[in-house]
C-alpha cells in the first residue's frame, strides 16, 4: 500500500510540473517580458526537466508489465497520436485564422511530417514549437525498446 501511495505522489508532482510548464508557455511571449504581471512564469521552464525525469521513471515501471514490444508500441501510439493529431490540426487552423498570428509559411512537407511526429528526424520544421519534446519522447521509447 505504501508503494502505491508513493507513486501517486510522484504522479501528482508530475502533474504539477505539467501545469507549471503550461503556465510557463502562457507567461513567455517576448512582448510580455518584464512588463506583464505573469512574466515571472518564465522561470517555470525548469519544470520540463522534472517532468521528463518522472515520465521516464513511470515508463520504466510500466514497461516491466509489457510482455511484447508490439504491445508497448500500440499502447504508446493509442495514447499519444489521437491527441497529437488534434493538436496539429488545431495549430494549423487556429494560427491561420487568428488575427494576432503571423501568416503561416509552412511547407506541405513540414505539415505532413508533423502528423507523423517524426518531423525533426527528417529536418522538417515543427509547426508548433513545443513539439520538439515529442522527438525526444519518441527517441526515448526507441531506446527503451532496444534495451528491454
Amino acid at each position: 500500500m505504501e508503494k502505491s501511495k508513493r507513486l501517486l505522489e510522484f504522479d501528482a508532482i508530475r502533474g504539477l510540473a505539467a501545469f507549471f510548464i503550461v503556465l510557463f508557455h502562457y507567461g513567455n511571449p517576448a512582448s510580455w517580458q518584464n512588463s506583464h504581471p505573469f512574466h515571472y512564469f518564465f522561470y517555470l521552464e525548469e519544470f520540463v526537466q522534472l517532468f521528463f525525469i518522472l515520465s521516464g521513471f513511470f515508463i520504466l515501471l510500466s514497461i516491466k508489465r509489457i510482455k511484447r514490444s508490439l504491445d508497448f508500441i500500440i499502447g504508446r501510439f493509442a495514447r499519444l497520436y489521437p491527441v497529437y493529431w488534434i493538436s496539429v490540426i488545431s495549430t494549423i487552423v487556429i494560427t491561420n485564422i487568428a488575427i494576432f498570428a503571423k501568416p503561416r509559411t509552412d511547407k506541405i512537407y513540414d505539415i505532413i511530417l508533423n502528423f507523423s511526429m517524426f518531423q525533426e528526424f527528417f529536418g522538417a520544421k515543427n509547426i508548433n514549437i513545443v513539439y520538439w519534446t515529442l522527438t525526444l519522447e519518441l527517441l526515448f521509447y526507441i531506446i527503451i525498446l532496444i534495451i528491454y
